[in-house]
């Protein structure tokens, strides 16, 4: 959708993500991370993390936002359109996120120990890792209006243009070592959350719960790892949002 009619709506839900507003929910958003976190627990010394934390975290997060009982979230998704977008955008990307992030920390130990000895980086681990794996990998796409000439290939009006965000999330000429995790790597800017008018409008809520899934994990879970050999790790290659059907991990 296009301004006029896209900006009147987008103005109706700015006011409900702003940081402000994100930086409110922080508490409640730590307690449902840590009730999850110790149901795992209680329930032995290994879980798969996706049921377990990974999907369930935004998606209780996003029906305590629109105020939805999340018992009732089946009935909600039925008879709503505006917020049914809401609650899949607001699920569907951040628990994928999630679960890969953690996927990614677990296989490069070095930047897992790094944010154990440091919590402090978590805010910059996450820039880090929505850089590094753009889970949304041909999700943006544009017409063109008029001709243009991009990357050298003459386009003519009403040609469409997408992007892959991996591939410029990983551009040498932006970052050094770019394929290269890097949880220090100085903040930049990135396409994880696309950019403009567009720009996806949770991406701070996105950024809590990553922030605060990802420290409650390492600080609760004393050697966290995985639980089977990284290469049985199922992959979500076949699907538009990048991630892992499960992840079975334990701890000590």
């Amino acid at each position: 959708m296009d301004p006029p009619e896209h900006t009147r709506l987008r103005r109706l839900l700015t006011s409900q993500f702003t940081v402000r507003r994100m930086k409110a929910l922080e508490s409640r958003v730590t307690e449902i991370a840590v009730e999850h976190i110790e149901a795992m627990k209680a329930a032995g010394d290994e879980a798969d993390l996706v049921p377990a934390f990974a999907l369930p975290l935004p998606s209780l997060v996003i029906c305590e936002l629109l105020g939805v009982d999340y018992a009732d979230r089946a009935e909600f998704q039925e008879h709503t359109s505006v917020a049914l977008v809401l609650l899949g955008a607001g699920h569907e990307t951040t628990a994928n996120q999630l679960s890969l992030s953690m996927f990614a920390l677990l296989e490069n130990p070095t930047q897992l120990a790094a944010l154990r000895e440091d919590p402090a980086l978590i805010d910059n681990a996450v820039e880090e890792l929505l850089r590094y794996l753009s889970i949304i990998q041909l999700g943006v796409s544009r017409v063109t209006t008029e001709a243009v000439t991009l990357g050298g290939v003459d386009l003519p009006p009403g040609a469409t243009v997408v992007v892959a965000t991996p591939e410029v999330n990983r551009d040498a000429q932006h970052w050094p070592e770019p394929d290269q995790l890097d949880v220090r790597r100085p903040r930049t800017s990135h396409l994880a959350f696309g950019h403009g008018v567009h720009q996806c409008l949770g991406q701070q809520l996105a950024r809590v719960e990553m922030q605060i899934g990802l420290r409650e994990l390492i600080t609760r879970l004393p050697g966290l790892r995985l639980a089977v050999p990284a290469e049985k790790i199922p992959v979500r290659n076949e699907m538009l949002i990048f991630g892992v059907h499960s992840l079975p991990v334990t701890w000590s």
